[in-house]
């Protein structure tokens, strides 16, 4: 009697979890919302990323958005450079996915929290109060790394050429620019 009810509550315990198949990075869950269909490399330590974000509390009240700033942000994975979650939530990304990452407090501004004061009015407030949890809402627009090699396609070559380009040539040409993804950015 005593195994069928700890295999029913087992089982019970089975089936009543939603499936995810977003990883979890340590204490960062990941939710992988939107995947592009093609991914041409994943971003890893060492990479420039650029992104935009909507940062909020676990509530939902908004805490920092780049779009309300009209920039993407810019930063260095892997080199402590970012908040230590989104550092983590970042790898393994593509570019155009979007991602949900909920950040405990630990691996986002701690115990102390993260304040702002101006001096010049003397008027200081806490922006993110002890031991919050954030949840940042991340699509990723492009990355590059100084290791990445420039890619050329040579679509062709005229039968009688006898010379190549030099260093101190002055070139004509036609190029069409795109991103990783494939969209085109320039056409000359």
């Amino acid at each position: 009697m005593l195994f069928l009810c700890v295999a029913f509550c087992f089982l019970a315990a089975w089936f009543s979890v939603d499936c995810n198949p977003s990883p979890v990075l340590g204490d960062v869950v990941v939710d992988r919302y939107e995947i592009p269909k093609d991914c041409a490399r994943e971003a890893k330590t060492g990479d420039y990323v650029r992104y935009h974000y909507n940062a909020t509390f676990i509530d939902g009240k908004t805490l920092d958005s780049s779009y309300e700033k009209g920039a993407a942000k810019v930063g260095l994975i892997g080199e402590g450079r970012l908040i230590a979650g989104v550092d983590k939530g970042l790898q393994g990304m593509c570019v155009n996915e979007r991602r949900k990452i909920t950040i405990p407090p630990h691996l986002a501004y701690g115990s102390n929290g993260a304040g702002r004061c101006f001096w010049s009015l003397l008027d200081c407030w806490d922006v993110v109060p002890p031991d919050a949890a954030l949840v940042f809402n991340i699509h990723l627009l492009d990355l590059w790394n100084k290791a990445d090699l420039v890619v050329t396609k040579t679509i062709s070559t005229p039968k009688d050429c006898k010379r190549s380009v030099m260093r101190t040539d002055f070139v004509r040409y036609h190029f069409n620019g795109t991103l990783l993804d494939g969209t085109s950015f320039d056409s000359r």
